[in-house]
């Protein structure tokens, strides 16, 4: 059992060292492995999106933006993912980054208002 930890231990130890960071260790009875630690971010690259609806009282409302190869997508966002807080209402125009949300979706964080023109 110790010989299985200290092996267990070792590989973390390289997969950390090879992949240049941290590394999340996930075991069921019997067996191991580890896997890199991802952020939460997908991506840093800031997008283009419409207010589709937001509801102040509740607090969350919807963004629409254009996916590749045309088609339109919308994300959640929620009022502590709004960077600058404004009165957010449908129509407005808006620069967001794409992350994961804590149930797993992709959510529209660093929601910025785009003055207008």
């Amino acid at each position: 059992m110790i010989r299985m930890r200290k092996s267990i231990v070792a590989a973390v130890t390289a997969l950390a060292i090879a992949g240049g960071g941290a590394v999340t260790v996930v075991a069921t009875p019997g067996t191991a492995q580890a896997a890199p630690a991802s952020s939460k971010i997908k991506d840093k690259q800031r997008r283009l999106g419409e207010v589709y609806w937001y509801d102040a009282a509740k607090g969350f409302g919807y963004i629409t933006y254009r996916l590749a190869g045309g088609a339109y997508g919308n994300l959640f966002t929620h009022h502590s993912l709004i960077e600058k807080p404004w009165k957010m209402e449908q129509g407005d125009i808006v620069s967001f980054i794409i992350a994961k949300g804590p149930a797993g979706y992709d959510v529209a964080t660093g929601v910025k208002e785009i003055a207008d023109a």
